[in-house]
């Protein structure tokens, strides 16, 4: 960052100013509207002095504009009037201010320099030198306080040798004038003699021990000779002498963002637009610091700030258009910025084609970010699609599972309730033995079912009934005796006691078997 701030030793008398006393102030500054046009000239221009004094610069100028209508030979109320159209920049209205105060007392200098330096701020140097010059001449002969302002319209106007001829006729009416020296190093500062101006510098510290200023502009040529760390020490030691020193506070933070001191460079950027509220370019240096700290929204804040106070700057542009590059991220509106600062024509070169190149690097990456963008709906719908197809197979699932705990639960009811039915139950009686089956229409006999054989025991064979020789049996009668036979299976010897009831069953099996003889 370019360090611009020498103190400019340009002598601007302020007007003395009588205010009736603090509570006469307060009590005017209540007043109301209807309240303020029944007041006086003299308490409207004390009015005026204090709202000038808090920096109410809006409230002044109408008060004090009240005041000369009410009093038109109000001299001191139009060079304030002046002193705020020149702070707002209208310069136009400040030279008409200034211009009916010297026509009504042409013996008041405030007017004069207040003339000259609308002039500088205009940057207009050689209407300021003459207005000086003819003053210089008529009314105010040997007076140094011109004299000094011719020196610094000279200078800044680069003529260098009327400069100097202006310090020696200083110098000649008196040489110890201490504002001599300092204007006379400020010429060869410019000049590029910082030996030079170091040792006029010197000189004037000499004179003053406790000037600020000499502070100020001493460090800027230990700058100029690349030595910024004592240079910084000295802008120091000017706000030390003088804390309300825009200047040294402005370099002192000018140097803090050199060394990347963001911190530091903030909080005398933050000093400068406190005490001088319309100084664009502090706003400018203090939003830069900003950005540094990272904070963004703050920086944004100043910088369009300073596009209120000075639309002429069109650096702004290009830092609000890299706070929304890299902070917010808001591409579209950067390049638009971007694109604004590099139309302009008073844009640096040097940032007007890295703005260029910035603009064409954003689109490519917009142009990327879309693509993604559609890559990612796509993504994200197929997902979507896939969730559901998941969701709803598990609802189904979990449906399915349901619906077979309630089966399996009814199910183990059901088991229960015939398990409980069975036990509670009466005993069921035992089944009657089945009659035999009748005879057949053919005239055989049947088969011969075995009786139950309580217990089996060994019972002799029965003779038949008479000696007739009785016809040989069919093969059927054969495999009935077989299976008689196998009914009858001995008994074990030990249950002896059961045997008078096996005999008789026993005797009864044969006299059927007889019988079946008989039939057949």
């Amino acid at each position: 960052m370019k360090i611009v701030k020498l103190t400019v030793i340009m002598v601007i008398a302020s007007t003395v100013l009588a205010v009736a006393g603090c509570a006469t102030t307060q009590k005017v500054a209540q007043k109301t509207e209807a309240t303020i046009v029944a007041l006086t000239p003299e308490e409207l221009f004390a009015q005026g002095v204090s709202h000038l004094r808090e920096r109410n610069y809006p409230e002044a100028l109408r008060v004090l504009t009240e005041a000369v209508s009410k009093d038109p030979g109000m001299y001191a109320a139009y060079i304030d009037i002046g002193r705020i159209q020149t702070v707002q920049g209208n310069y136009a209205e400040a030279e008409k201010a200034y211009g009916k105060a010297l026509s009504l007392d042409p013996k008041r200098i405030e007017a004069v320099l207040g003339l000259s330096d609308v002039c500088k701020k205009q940057k207009r140097y050689k209407d300021g030198i003459k207005i000086l010059r003819d003053q210089l001449a008529t009314n105010f002969p040997n007076n140094t306080m011109i004299l000094n302002n011719i020196v610094v319209l000279s200078r800044l106007d680069q003529n260098y040798e009327a400069a100097i001829k202006a310090v020696q006729e200083l110098l000649a009416r008196n040489e110890k004038n201490v504002e001599a020296y300092k204007n006379l190093s400020l010429v060869y500062y410019d000049m590029g003699n910082f030996g030079m101006a170091e040792l006029t510098i010197g000189n004037a510290a000499k004179l003053d021990e406790k000037d600020s200023s000499i502070r100020n502009n001493l460090g800027m040529i230990y700058v100029k000779q690349g030595d910024t760390l004592k240079a910084l020490g000295l802008f120091r030691k000017a706000i030390e002498l003088d804390p309300n020193n825009v200047e040294a506070h402005q370099n002192a933070g000018t140097i803090s963002m050199n060394f990347k001191d963001y911190n530091s460079a903030a909080s005398h950027f933050k000093t400068v637009v406190k005490l001088d509220p319309n100084n664009a370019q502090a706003h400018f240096q203090y939003a830069l610091a900003l950005t540094g700290m990272q904070k963004p929204q703050d920086a944004m804040a100043e910088l369009e700030q300073v596009m209120k106070l000075d639309r002429n700057l069109v650096e702004p542009l290009f830092y609000m258009a890299f706070i929304n590059q890299i902070y917010t991220k808001k591409l579209d509106k950067a390049i638009d910025l971007y694109g604004r600062f590099a139309a302009s024509k008073n844009a640096d070169e040097k940032l007007r084609t890295k703005a260029l190149e910035t603009v064409q690097v954003l689109k490519a990456q917009m142009q990327q970010a879309e693509f993604a963008k559609k890559q990612l709906e796509e993504a994200q719908k197929q997902m979507k699609v896939a969730e559901e197809k998941a969701k709803a197979e598990e609802a189904a699932k979990k449906k399915a599972a349901e619906e077979k705990a309630k089966a399996d639960e009814a199910a183990k009811k059901k088991a229960a309730e015939e398990e409980a039915a069975k036990k509670n139950a009466p005993p069921a009686a035992a089944p009657a033995p089945a009659p035999a089956p009748a005879a057949a229409a053919t005239g055989k006999a049947p088969a011969v079912v075995p009786a139950p054989v309580a217990a089996p025991a060994v019972v002799p064979a029965a003779k038949p009934a008479t000696t007739q020789t009785s016809p040989a049996k069919p093969k059927e009668d054969k495999k009935e005796g077989e299976e008689a036979k196998k009914v009858e299976t001995p008994a074990p010897a030990k249950k002896a006691p059961e045997k008078a009831d096996t005999k008789a069953t026993g005797t009864e099996a044969v006299k059927d078997s007889a019988k079946e003889q008989k039939v057949q």
